[in-house]
């Protein structure tokens, strides 16, 4: 009796997995398709493409600027933007796209709420920006920040050893201060980002340890 037990009870947490397996599977399908419009032949159409909510992921934005760049019936693309910024290489991403895009349709970039950072930088490659006179915009440069507990842990009698096999590989700890040449090097880093003129970095937040992901879904939709 207890062998058959175990036998089921294996067989029923096979099962489970499979369905969860299965339902995971449909789901992804699902939103992998759900950022594809078909697009009617014939006429002139003005395309929308909608990001709001920080930048965490760029592969909702380009998929959309290539389909809706590659058709003819497009005539020009609307790329309202209402965010924060977020992460660089999906800004760039964003920011090359529109570039290429640009060269076969009118892009229009409208300026939401807040196009601060990365929200003001994917918009630059746009032929017109436009904004409210109460958008946020701006806040070009680089920030790095994360905690540090060392004064907390100390009251309360916890210490951390750390073995590393180069000098800077628990640089930003939160369990030490950074000295005075850490804190150079972060320095150059964050230079770096914000003036080479290949990266454009325009105000890209680099939360270290403490980083927070919005998840905001993009949407989409064309205007005949």
């Amino acid at each position: 009796m207890s062998k058959r037990n175990d036998w089921l009870i294996g067989l029923g947490i096979a099962l489970i997995t499979i369905i969860l397996i299965l339902f995971m599977a449909l789901f992804s399908s699902r939103d992998r398709s759900s950022d594809r419009i078909k697009i009617s032949s014939g006429g002139n159409k003005i395309a929308v493409v909608e990001l709001i909510g920080p930048i965490y992921d760029s592969r909702r934005i380009v998929r959309q600027f290539k389909q809706f760049g590659g058709h003819k019936s497009i005539r020009a693309i609307v790329f309202r933007v209402d965010s924060p910024g977020g992460g660089v290489a999906a800004s760039q991403e964003i920011y090359e796209e529109l570039k290429k895009t640009r060269e076969t349709k009118k892009i229009v970039a409208s300026m939401g709420a807040v196009a601060a950072s990365g929200g003001y930088y994917i918009a630059l490659p746009a032929d017109v920006i436009v904004a409210n006179p109460g958008t946020i915009t701006g806040s070009i440069g680089v920030i790095m920040e994360f905690p540090v507990f060392k004064e907390l842990l100390d009251k309360i009698g916890i210490e951390f050893e750390v073995v590393k096999s180069r000098d800077h590989k628990d640089i930003g700890s939160p369990f030490r201060k950074i000295d005075k040449e850490e804190r150079d090097l972060l320095n150059a880093v964050a230079e770096r980002l914000g003036t080479d003129s290949s990266l454009m970095i325009a105000g890209i937040i680099l939360c270290l340890f403490t980083v927070v992901f919005f998840i905001a879904y993009p949407k989409f939709r064309t205007i005949e």
